[in-house]
């Protein structure tokens, strides 16, 4: 008897991880993500299709709140082949159409179109991104309709940016570490060093981390002509969420303005601390904060 039951529980254990295993892979899906951009700012995302099976034709709606956010622009993924449609004429009405197609039809993980999202709204709002199927065939023209689709959101980021403002002498270039806790949620895309009056203080290495890893990383590019060199650009824009706590490293060159303090308060809503700053001489203080602003 009690080998009997061993044997049931085993079979019930497989038909669980069977079906389990077939819910999490389901085929065709097609997706948008969650996305986030300050007022009148655009980025671009792709629509993707996961476990593709034999996919050659894809005719979608995705809709939206276009007091928060319009579609601008739509480009070509890994459905490439023409006839292709983007029917944008009702993007300010809230929605777009779109057809692509493939005349060998692709499986796996693809792209179906790329889309330009372009924030709208001036107010802290969120809009759903969803998406309808039209028509979904194969190869041969027949309809799949094993599918089903995973729809996302778009949030209006505020602008503020998280600013120190100015500092002081005494001043040497040198390496600072601390903390950074903004009281708002923010997108920054730049950092901007006050120099002293006179010198070419500046950032040249910023690392901002938390207990994750590295959230962005950014260089400085020099003094060339008509270059901003106070400000370091990071390739990616990033978000800062309100209440939460980031470490920060910035290595700094020439004379940059500093705010002598171990704790300071900052324009735009936040505190930022000095853990230990290390100056080119190997002279530790816990009292030198860098005075920057991140911003858009």
């Amino acid at each position: 008897m009690r080998e009997i039951k061993a044997i049931v529980g085993i079979v019930l254990i497989s038909a669980f991880a069977l079906v389990a295993s077939a819910m999490a892979q389901q085929n065709n899906v097609i997706s948008i993500g969650d996305f986030q951009a300050v007022p009148g700012k655009s980025i671009t995302t792709p629509i993707l299709i996961n476990n593709s099976v034999n996919i050659s034709g894809i005719k979608i709606n995705l809709s939206y709140n276009p007091a928060v956010v319009n579609v601008t622009n739509a480009s070509l993924g890994d459905f490439d082949a023409s006839p292709h449609r983007f029917d944008l004429s009702n993007a300010s009405n809230g929605y777009v159409r779109i057809y692509v197609v493939k005349y060998l039809g692709l499986s796996g993980n693809k792209t179906v179109v790329n889309v330009e999202l372009t924030a709208v709204s001036s107010a802290h709002d969120t809009s759903d991104l969803s998406i309808s199927i039209i028509a979904l065939k194969n190869d041969t023209g027949l309809e799949v309709t094993d599918r089903s689709t995973k729809n996302g959101t778009f949030t209006i980021l505020t602008a503020t940016p998280f600013d120190t403002g100015h500092g002081t002498y005494p001043s040497i270039f040198g390496i600072h570490k601390g903390t950074i806790k903004p009281n708002q949620t923010i997108t920054v895309y730049k950092m901007y060093t006050y120099p002293c009056p006179g010198t070419g203080g500046h950032s040249e290495y910023v690392r901002i981390y938390n207990e994750s890893g590295t959230i962005a990383e950014g260089n400085w590019t020099g003094y060339g002509y008509g270059c901003d060199w106070h400000t370091i650009s990071f390739d990616t824009p990033f978000i800062l969420k309100a209440n939460e706590t980031y470490n920060y490293s910035i290595r700094t060159g020439s004379y940059p303005q500093i705010i002598h303090k171990h704790r300071a308060n900052v324009t735009g809503g936040g505190i930022i601390t000095c853990e230990e700053f290390i100056d080119a001489n190997g002279k530790i203080y816990y009292d030198w904060i860098p005075a920057i602003k991140f911003f858009w």
